[in-house]
């Protein structure tokens, strides 16, 4: 049976939705693929500091996020890149839809008595949610240590966190979640008429997070004037390198999240056209700020302990100049 779009009049606005949305979509399958080669590339290029800062070291809270944060964004970037291209009968696309398939039938709730599509739809959701979750507790994490592991800084980010997700999780699921109309795409979805309905809930979900990402900017920076306004003259400093790295994730994830929601509604049939890309850049940053708060803590305590060893070595009375 032919799909829905393939019986409309292929004239009038109906012809120009469907052209845009399969211009999306193209535009989309290569935007995915650069943020995986993006993904890719710099993971090469800092493999030999995360085999510096990383491993060898204990399996700490830090160290096991760090893991997930940097690893966890690849399955989602292949997953999404390689299976958003496959045809539903293609073999690439029976691959793709082999492990929806296999979490159905473990009776997983979130993909148990769905449709193979939109059970693909949710895997490649959850991936990314998870790819996204994990570079932001480690930010949580740092946000704490920066308010002297106050518990109600914690219980403040953690509650913002639950209501921001659960209002705009909701909201997705009522206006029917993402677009996934495509004919040559792996999901035939809905009708292109209804793009701008279907495309809200992400539009909201990008904006939760963006205004997230504010109020955790917004907690650092009052934090970095009020208690470390000296901090900043101090490049080699640990928290001049944390207020800055983390600043810098902030401020990207914001800038990034604002184009999505401003692509979804304004442009709605590119509405995928960032999200690996977005992903990757979370992953590259958060991992990089990990890197460079390693490197600033051992120049920090090798700094001490040479003037640990200078003092050590002179008597006090000559340097004290007497």
């Amino acid at each position: 049976m032919q799909p829905l779009w393939m019986l409309l009049d292929a004239s009038g606005s109906d012809y120009i939705l469907r052209e845009t949305l399969a211009a999306g979509q193209r535009a989309s399958r290569h935007a995915n693929v650069a943020g995986l080669a993006l993904l890719v590339y710099d993971y090469l290029l800092t493999l030999h500091f995360e085999a510096r800062w990383i491993w060898g070291r204990r399996w700490d809270a830090t160290r096991v996020l760090f893991t997930l944060a940097r690893y966890t964004v690849f399955t989602a970037v292949i997953f999404t890149a390689y299976c958003k291209s496959q045809s539903f009968s293609s073999p690439g696309g029976v691959i793709c839809l082999f492990l929806p398939m296999v979490l159905a039938s473990t009776g997983v709730y979130f993909f148990s008595s769905i449709p193979s599509c939109e059970a693909f739809n949710r895997v490649s959701d959850v991936l990314h949610l998870a790819s996204m979750v994990m570079p932001e507790t480690l930010f949580i994490l740092r946000v704490w240590y920066l308010w002297n592991r106050s518990k109600l800084a914690m219980l403040f980010l953690l509650s913002v966190a639950v209501v921001l997700g659960a209002v705009s999780t909701l909201e997705a699921q009522s206006t029917g979640g993402a677009i996934t109309d495509n004919p040559d795409s792996l999901c035939e979805g809905r009708h292109p008429l209804n793009l701008t309905v279907a495309t809200q809930g992400g539009a909201l979900q990008f904006a939760a997070y963006a205004l997230y990402e504010l109020v955790i900017l917004c907690m650092t920076q009052y934090r970095k004037l009020r208690e470390h306004q000296d901090c900043c003259e101090l490049r080699d400093s640990f928290l001049a390198t944390l207020y800055r790295d983390s600043s810098l994730y902030m401020v990207g994830s914001i800038v990034l999240s604002v184009v999505n929601v401003g692509m979804i509604l304004v442009f709605p049939a590119y509405s995928d056209l960032f999200n690996n890309i977005q992903t990757a850049f979370q992953s590259i940053i958060a991992s990089r700020v990990v890197f460079d708060l390693r490197e600033s803590d051992d120049r920090k305590r090798r700094w001490s302990l040479g003037r640990a060893l200078d003092d050590s070595s002179f008597p006090e009375a000559l340097r004290l100049g007497q």
